[in-house]
């Protein structure tokens, strides 16, 4: 199974980022708005690991010490939506992003007891973690022209609770998303 963890937005934020998207969209104009591959509305999210193809049996001793994270009482994460951007920069855009911000550092927390969890099994962070929710992928063999944008922000406050273990299913329409666990980030 391809597996990845996740903090999931409520309704209203993802309601936000589509008008971003629809605004993007707006100005960038169909021929360039088509270079990119939109995620839809209902796959917004932050994406705090992936781990990639995980066979069932190891994913149940994966999850079992996730939940020891709960025991950490790391407690609500408070999130604020910030500027439109894409990695690695506008001028070579390959992923379209809205940044988020977390002023307390929780979320950093957060990532550094998964990932020290996920090493045990054999699991290392590719990158260095960065908060974001991604809007788009640029498709294969297109640069779409992002510098001449206005810059944007979305400021939308919103705070997570728990984490989630997500299950994606690739298939001709693209990938689907299921959330198999839900982690609470306090004691409980």
């Amino acid at each position: 199974m391809r597996i990845f963890l996740s903090l999931n937005p409520d309704k209203g934020v993802l309601n936000s980022l589509k008008r971003l998207q629809d605004e993007i969209k707006e100005e960038l104009g169909f021929t360039e708005s088509f270079k990119i591959k939109w995620e839809h509305e209902d796959k917004l999210h932050i994406t705090l690991f992936f781990l990639g193809e995980v066979p069932e049996e190891k994913l149940n001793e994966i999850r079992e010490s996730l939940r020891a994270i709960q025991k950490d009482d790391i407690g609500e994460i408070h999130f604020e939506t910030d500027e439109f951007g894409s990695f690695p920069n506008l001028r070579h855009p390959r992923v379209l992003v809205c940044k988020v911000n977390n002023h307390d550092g929780k979320v950093f927390t957060l990532n550094g007891r998964i990932a020290g969890i996920l090493e045990n099994y054999g699991y290392r962070q590719d990158k260095r973690f960065s908060p974001h929710i991604t809007l788009g992928r640029v498709k294969k063999k297109h640069t779409p022209d992002l510098l001449n944008l206005k810059p944007k922000k979305l400021k939308k406050t919103f705070s997570e609770r728990e984490f989630h273990i997500m299950k994606s299913v690739l298939s001709f329409k693209g990938s689907e998303y299921e959330a198999l666990e839900s982690i609470s980030l306090k004691k409980v």
